[in-house]
């Protein structure tokens, strides 16, 4: 970033930091003002490595169950045995899961937009 500080006393010497939280701070001394003059001065901050000391993180009740990996549905064996299916083909029955909808034309199911033969 730029600063502009106004109104410094001419004369010197001055010494300048620059610091930010998480950089190592960088110094220049002996820096002297003319009158009338503007000073252009360049700092390069490096990363400093900070002693935060232990960190401790502990969760309760957690969000995700580890036991579910993904989507899942159970079909009943009534719904199965209720539904009409003239060729007792497997794709008759996964009809049933709404993350399974069929192709534009209405005959293949799909999967993350791929046929489910290539499953």
């Amino acid at each position: 970033g730029r600063f502009f500080i106004p109104s410094v006393r001419v004369g010197g010497p001055y010494k300048i930091t620059a610091s930010l939280e998480g950089f190592k701070s960088e110094e220049l001394a002996n820096v002297s003002v003319k009158l009338g003059e503007t000073k252009q001065l360049r700092f390069q901050l490096t990363m400093a490595t900070m002693d935060v000391g232990e960190i401790v993180v502990t969760a309760s009740n957690p969000v995700i169950n580890s036991a579910r990996t993904g989507a899942a549905q159970n079909v009943s064996e009534t719904a199965i045995e209720a539904m009409p299916s003239l060729t007792r083909n497997f794709a008759d029955y996964t009809r049933l899961s709404p993350p399974l909808p069929p192709d534009e034309r209405g005959r293949q199911l799909q999967r993350s937009g791929h046929l489910f033969r290539w499953s």
